[in-house]
């Protein structure tokens, strides 16, 4: 089976209405983490083999997706075993998406 990592953009408010989202849809349950790196806070998750990451689409005072300024928030899961579900999320939301890696 293949590593698959996907890179999904959604305009939102907040990162929070997205991770309440995603909780209700994938029953899996986020921390609030803080990075530099990553724009400032943002939420992680882990279901099955899934990493799951809501953040912010920025890198410091840039655009982290310069391709995508209308995705406010970025979703990242790594290791997504269930693509057909992520698909249907990212079509019940209207989301972006943005990168599909498959190793």
């Amino acid at each position: 089976m293949n590593q698959r990592d996907i890179t999904y953009g959604v305009s939102a408010e907040n990162i929070e209405v997205v991770r309440n989202e995603l909780a209700a849809q994938f029953q899996c349950e986020f921390e609030l983490r803080y990075s530099d790196y990553l724009g400032g806070d943002y939420y992680f998750a882990k279901s099955g083999a899934e990493e799951i990451r809501v953040q912010w689409n920025r890198d410091g005072d840039d655009i982290a997706e310069e391709d995508f300024p209308e995705a406010t928030v970025l979703v990242l899961v790594d290791g997504c075993a269930s693509p057909e579900q992520w698909q249907h999320w990212a079509a019940s939301v209207n989301a972006t998406l943005i990168r599909e890696n498959v190793y």
